[in-house]
C-alpha cells in the first residue's frame, strides 16, 4: 500500500521509518494544529491574507474561489501551510509561485472530493422508492430522461444514480433513453471517473445484487459494466462560471453548496431552477437547502432535501455567464417579459372578466406583486420611502393581517378562498371582499396567485371615528387613538419580531451550513488520516516482512558462510582468493604446502609471501585476468618436484561484477590418479549396465538357455529353463549337464565331452539337432538343441539353446489324422458317386422287372393260379420297395441344398425302418417299432433327418453284430420310438441289445 500511495502520488511525505517520529512532531507543533485544538475561535482572521492566494489560483489554474466560504478556504490553506511547515501567509505564497506541484496539490484540497457510493443511504432509498417511481410515472416511451450530476468528484454519485435509473426504468417498463451528465472541475477526479475503476472496498457500499450486475471484477478492483458507462457522459465543468444543461428532469446537487457563500448559493439555485424543466426535481445534500427560493421550488421532502420546480424563472435573479459576460438586458428588469406579460394579462383578464371583473394583482409566494388588473388603487397604495412590490406593505389599512393569513392559506390548501374585511379609505371604512386563488393555467405560471378586490355594494359606508365627531364623544376618540397607536405599535414589532427571526434562521441556516463544511473537511481528514493509519500500518507489516526477510537472509549467510568454511578446509585443492588489489582475501588449507601462509595474512600483497615453487609468472597472469577477464593457466613444480597445474580465473559476485582473482593449484599426478578411478569405475559401471542387459534378455527369451564348462558343470540356468525341466536354477548350477538327459542322450554327451578334451574336434557346435529331454518328473519332452562355443578368463564355455518342440509334434500329429480323414472321405465320396451310377443302373431292372410281373398277371387272367397271382403280387410290391429305397439312398448321397418342409415324423422313421427291414431280417435281428396313433408334425429337411434315422439304426446294428462275433450270445433286437417332446419338439430313442459305445469312441 505505502508503493502504491508514492506511485499514486498521494502521500505528503516519502520519509524512512526513523524520520517519521520527527515529522509527526513538527506537524504537531504548528500554529495550525494549535488552531484547530481552539476550535472554531482560532479559525477567525486571517482571511485578508487569502487574497494573493486566490489570486494565483485564479492565474495559474483559471479557477475563483472567492465564491468559497472564507472560514473553509482559511482552514484548507493552514492545512496546507502545516504539512508544508511554513508559518506565515507571505512565505506560503512564495512556496506556491515556487513550486507548481503544490498549486496543483492546495487546488485538489480546497475542492474537498469527499464521496462513496450511496452515501447518505435513507436518502437514496427515499430517491429509489418515492422520487424515481414519481418520475417515471406516465413518461412517454420516447423521451429521453435527462439528468445533471453537480460536482460529481469520481463518479460515484453518478454511478449510484444511474444504477437507481436503470433499476427503476425497467421497473415501471420505460424503455426511454436515459442521459446523465455528471460534471466537475477536478480533471484527475473526471478521468477515474471515466475509466470507472474502484478499489474492492466498494463491496461495502454498494449492494451486492447491484455488484454483480453493473460491476465486473478486475483482479483486486472493480470496472464499471458497459450498460452503466454508456449511460453517463463526463463533462469538465465549472457550476458558478459555466452555463448549465438546460431541460432536465432531476437534479443532484449534494454537498457542494455548503462551502459556497449564501449569495453563490443563492445564484446557483436561480440556475439549477432554470436548468430544470417544468416540474423536475432537486437532489440536494442533508445540511442543504434553497434558502429563500420557496416561490421557485416546491418541498417534496424536507428531511431528505428534494424539491420540484415550480414557478417563472426569475431571470432578475439569474445570471448566466458568457464569454463576454455581457450584463442582462433592461426589459429583463421588469418581473415578467413583454410578451410574457401580454399573454399572461390577456388570460388574467378574461378569467377576471367571466367570474368577477374586480380589481385584482398577481403575486408570487413571497407577496411580490407581478401584475396589476383594474383600479387597484381603491385598496393599494404606495408608502412613503423606496418603491416596493411587496403586497402586505401596499394594502390599505384593514387589509394587511387578514390578507397575509389568507394567503398562506391558499398556498397551503391550493384551494381558492375568499373573506370580507373592512378597508379605510377616505377616512371612511368600506366592506370589500378580497378573494385568493392559484392560477391554474400551465407552463411557467404555477406558484402565482391571483388575488381580487371588490366592495361589498349592499353594505353602507361608515364614517371614520374622527369624521363622526358628533356622535362620538372626545372621549371616546382618545381612547380610539391610543388603541389604535397601540395597535401599531405591536405590528410593528411584530414585524421587527418576524424579521429578526428571519435573520435568525439565515444565520443559523449559515452557522449549519459552516458545521456541514468543517464536518465534511474532518470526514475528508479523518479519511485522510485513515488511509495514512492504514499505510502505516501496511508499512509496518512491510517493516517485519523485511525484518523477517532479512533475518532469513542472514541465517542462509550464516549456513553458506559455515558451507563455505568446511569446504575450504576439507578440500585438497589449494586455492586462494585474491581481492582486485591482489591482496589475500581467503585460502585454503592445502595452499599453506605452497605458500608460508597464516590466518593473519590475510589482506597483506600476495607479492609478499614467499612461495615454495618457482612461478615468476603468477602475478603477471592475475593482473591480465583482472584486465581482460580470460582464465590462464601454466604448470609448475615444487621444490620437492611435485607438479601443479596452476590455474587463474576471474572473482565474480551475483550480480556479474569482477572483485578480483581465484588460484587453484591442481595436482598432475593426483589428478592422473582420480582419473584412472574414475575411468575404472565407468568401466565397472558399463559392464554391470551389460550385465544386468544380458540377464534381462536371457530370462525373457521365448528358449531354454543353458551355459555349461568343458567338464559338462552348469554355469546358467535361465528362467524358461526352469519352467521347461522343472528345476530351479539353484538345483542344477555346478552339476553335470547331463541330468537333464534320458538314456541314451546322457551317455553320449559324456562320450561326446571326452572327445572333445581330447581331440579338440567339435562335431555338432553350430549344428541344430532334435534330442530329448528329461523333465524333473520323469517326463520326456522332445527339444531342437543348437550348441555354440566361447572362451572368457577361466576357460572354454558351451551354451545350449533349447527349444520345445512338443506343440510341433502334437501339430504335426493331428495334421497326419486329419489327412488320413480327409483321404476317408475322398473315397467315401468317390465310393457315393459309384452307388449313386449303380442306383441309376439298377432302377432299369427293377423297372423292366416290374412291367414283366405286371404282363404275367395280365396273361394268367382273374382267378387262375390264385398262388401264382399271390406271389406275382408280392414281387411287384417288392420290385416298387427297391426303386424306393434306390431313389432315397440317391438323394442321401446326392449334393444338394437343403430343403425345409412340414412332415409326419412317422412316415419318415417308417420309411427308414423299412429301408433298415431286409437287413436287420438277415442278420436275425428283431426291429421293435413304437410311433405314437397321432401326428407328429415337424419342420425338417426330409432327406438329411432320415439319414440321421438310419444312422443311428445302422449303429444299433453294428453294436448287435459286434457282441455276436465276439461268441456272446443274448437276444438280439433293436426298438425304436417316437414321442412328442416340450412344445413342437419331439424325441426319437434307439434302444439295441449290444455292447455298448466304449470310452474311447464317447470322449470323441
Amino acid at each position: 500500500m505505502p508503493r502504491s500511495a508514492i506511485a499514486a502520488d498521494a502521500a505528503d511525505h516519502v520519509l524512512t521509518v526513523e524520520k517519521i517520529p520527527e515529522m509527526l512532531l513538527r506537524y504537531a507543533q504548528h500554529p495550525y494544529a494549535a488552531l484547530a485544538r481552539q476550535g472554531p475561535a482560532g479559525e477567525k482572521g486571517g482571511s485578508e491574507d487569502l487574497t494573493g492566494v486566490l489570486a494565483l489560483l485564479r492565474t495559474r489554474l483559471h479557477f475563483d474561489f472567492s465564491g468559497y466560504k472564507p472560514g473553509t478556504l482559511v482552514r484548507r490553506v493552514r492545512r496546507r501551510m502545516g504539512l508544508r511547515h511554513v508559518e506565515r501567509m507571505p512565505d506560503y505564497l512564495q512556496l506556491l509561485r515556487s513550486d507548481p506541484g503544490e498549486v496543483k496539490t492546495l487546488f485538489k484540497d480546497l475542492l474537498i472530493g469527499v464521496t462513496r457510493f450511496y452515501r447518505d443511504r435513507e436518502a437514496w432509498n427515499y430517491l429509489e422508492e418515492q422520487l424515481l417511481p414519481s418520475l417515471l410515472r406516465g413518461r412517454e416511451a420516447g423521451a429521453p430522461l435527462r439528468v445533471w450530476v453537480a460536482g460529481c468528484g469520481t463518479g460515484e454519485e453518478a454511478y449510484s444514480l444511474g444504477m437507481l435509473l436503470i433499476e427503476q426504468s425497467q421497473s415501471a417498463e420505460w424503455n426511454g433513453p436515459i442521459q446523465i451528465f455528471a460534471s466537475d472541475v477536478d480533471k484527475e477526479a473526471l478521468d477515474i471517473a471515466r475509466t470507472g475503476i474502484y478499489p474492492e472496498s466498494i463491496a461495502a457500499d454498494v449492494p451486492p445484487g447491484r455488484l454483480r450486475r453493473f460491476f465486473l471484477q478486475d483482479g483486486t478492483h472493480y470496472r464499471v459494466n458497459k450498460e452503466l458507462r454508456e449511460a453517463i457522459v463526463f463533462a469538465e465543468q465549472n457550476l458558478i462560471a459555466d452555463p448549465p444543461f438546460s431541460k432536465l428532469d432531476l437534479i443532484s446537487c449534494r454537498n457542494l453548496l455548503i462551502y459556497l457563500s449564501a449569495d453563490v448559493q443563492k445564484r446557483i439555485i436561480s440556475l439549477l431552477h432554470f436548468a430544470l424543466a417544468e416540474g423536475g426535481y432537486l437532489f440536494l445534500g442533508s445540511a442543504e437547502s434553497i434558502g429563500s427560493a420557496e416561490d421557485l421550488f416546491e418541498t417534496m421532502s424536507k428531511r431528505w432535501r428534494t424539491y420540484r420546480r415550480i414557478g417563472a424563472t426569475r431571470y432578475e435573479m439569474l445570471s448566466l455567464p458568457t464569454a463576454a459576460h455581457r450584463p442582462t438586458p433592461e426589459l429583463l428588469a421588469d418581473p415578467l417579459a413583454p410578451s410574457k406579460a401580454n399573454r399572461l394579462l390577456t388570460r388574467v383578464q378574461q378569467q377576471l372578466l367571466e367570474r368577477y371583473a374586480p380589481a385584482g394583482v398577481v403575486i408570487n409566494r413571497r407577496h411580490e406583486i407581478l401584475l396589476f388588473v383594474g383600479r387597484t388603487d381603491l385598496y393599494l397604495t404606495q408608502p412613503a420611502g423606496a418603491p416596493t412590490d411587496d403586497l402586505l406593505t401596499r394594502v390599505r389599512e384593514g387589509l394587511q393581517t387578514r390578507l397575509r393569513g389568507l394567503v398562506r392559506q391558499v398556498v397551503t390548501d391550493h384551494e381558492s378562498q375568499a373573506i370580507a374585511v373592512r378597508v379605510r379609505r377616505d377616512n371612511v371604512w368600506h366592506r370589500v371582499r378580497v378573494a385568493v386563488e392559484p392560477i391554474q393555467l400551465s407552463g411557467d405560471t404555477e406558484g402565482l396567485l391571483l388575488v381580487s378586490f371588490a366592495d361589498d355594494e349592499e353594505a353602507k359606508p361608515r364614517p371614520a371615528p374622527e369624521a363622526a365627531g358628533a356622535a362620538v364623544t372626545e372621549r371616546d376618540d382618545s381612547v380610539v387613538r391610543q388603541l389604535e397607536a397601540e395597535l401599531k405599535a405591536s405590528r410593528e414589532d411584530l414585524q421587527g419580531t418576524v424579521a429578526g427571526m428571519e435573520a435568525s434562521n439565515e444565520e443559523l441556516t449559515a452557522a449549519n451550513e459552516e458545521v456541514m463544511s468543517v464536518n465534511e473537511e474532518l470526514q475528508s481528514t479523518n479519511e485522510e488520516l485513515e488511509t495514512s493509519k492504514e499505510e502505516l500500518q501496511s508499512l509496518n507489516e512491510e517493516l517485519n516482512t523485511v525484518n523477517a526477510q532479512l533475518q532469513s537472509k542472514l541465517d542462509e549467510l550464516e549456513r553458506t558462510n559455515n558451507d563455505l568454511d568446511n569446504l575450504l578446509t576439507s578440500t585438497n585443492i589449494a586455492t586462494v582468493f585474491l581481492d582486485g588489489h591482489l591482496r589475500i582475501r581467503r585460502f585454503t588449507a592445502a595452499v599453506t604446502r605452497l605458500f608460508t601462509l597464516i590466518p593473519s595474512d590475510v589482506g597483506r600483497p600476495l607479492a609478499d609471501i614467499a612461495p615454495t615453487f618457482t612461478d615468476p609468472a603468477l602475478l603477471t597472469d592475475a593482473t591480465t585476468v583482472l584486465k581482460t577477464l580470460t582464465p590462464r593457466q601454466s604448470e609448475v613444480a615444487t621444490r620437492e618436484g611435485r607438479w601443479y597445474m596452476r590455474q587463474v580465473l576471474p572473482y565474480r559476485t551475483q550480480d556479474n561484477r569482477i572483485e578480483g582473482v581465484v588460484i587453484t593449484f591442481s595436482d598432475v599426478a593426483a589428478e592422473a590418479l582420480q582419473g584412472a578411478r574414475f575411468d575404472l569405475e565407468a568401466a565397472l559401471n558399463k559392464l554391470a549396465a551389460n550385465e544386468a542387459r544380458l540377464r534381462t534378455t536371457l530370462d525373457t527369451a521365448a528358449d531354454a538357455i543353458i551355459t555349461i564348462d568343458e567338464s559338462g558343470r552348469v554355469q546358467s540356468f535361465n528362467l524358461t529353463a526352469e519352467k521347461m525341466f522343472g528345476y530351479s536354477a539353484t538345483e542344477v548350477m555346478g552339476k553335470n549337464v547331463s541330468m537333464l538327459m534320458p538314456l541314451p542322450y546322457s551317455k553320449e554327451h559324456d562320450g561326446y565331452l571326452t572327445r572333445y578334451r581330447e581331440t579338440g574336434v567339435a562335431h555338432i557346435i553350430g549344428i541344430g539337432r532334435e534330442v530329448e529331454g528329461l523333465r524333473k518328473n520323469g517326463t520326456r519332452v522332445p527339444l531342437d538343441l543348437s550348441l555354440s562355443e566361447f572362451t572368457d578368463s577361466t576357460g572354454r564355455k558351451f551354451t545350449g539353446i533349447l527349444r520345445d518342440l512338443t506343440e510341433r509334434k502334437q501339430a504335426a500329429q493331428w495334421r497326419r489324422e486329419h489327412e488320413s480323414q480327409l483321404a476317408h472321405l475322398l473315397r467315401a465320396n468317390t465310393a457315393g458317386e459309384f452307388a449313386a451310377g449303380l442306383a441309376h443302373q439298377l432302377n432299369q431292372p427293377l423297372a423292366a422287372l416290374a412291367n414283366d410281373i405286371a404282363a404275367c398277371q395280365a396273361r394268367l387272367g382273374a382267378g387262375r393260379a390264385p398262388g401264382v397271382r399271390a406271389l406275382l403280387k408280392h414281387a411287384t410290391a417288392e420290385a416298387q420297395r427297391a426303386g424306393a429305397i434306390l431313389r432315397r439312398f440317391r438323394d442321401l448321397i446326392r449334393k444338394k441344398p437343403q430343403r425345409w418342409e412340414r412332415a409326419d415324423l412317422r412316415e419318415i422313421i417308417r420309411d427308414a425302418g423299412e429301408l433298415m427291414r431286409p437287413e436287420m431280417a438277415r442278420q436275425q435281428v428283431a426291429f421293435d417299432l413304437r410311433l405314437p396313433p397321432d401326428p407328429l408334425p415337424v419342420r425338417v429337411d426330409r432327406v438329411e433327418i432320415e439319414q440321421v434315422i438310419l444312422n443311428l439304426m445302422q449303429n444299433a446294428l453294428d453294436s448287435v453284430e459286434d457282441v455276436r462275433r465276439h461268441g456272446r450270445i443274448s437276444a438280439r433286437a433293436i426298438r425304436l420310438h417316437a414321442a412328442r417332446d416340450v412344445g413342437e419338439l419331439a424325441r426319437v430313442s434307439v434302444e439295441d441289445s449290444g455292447a455298448g459305445i466304449s470310452e474311447e469312441v464317447a470322449g470323441r
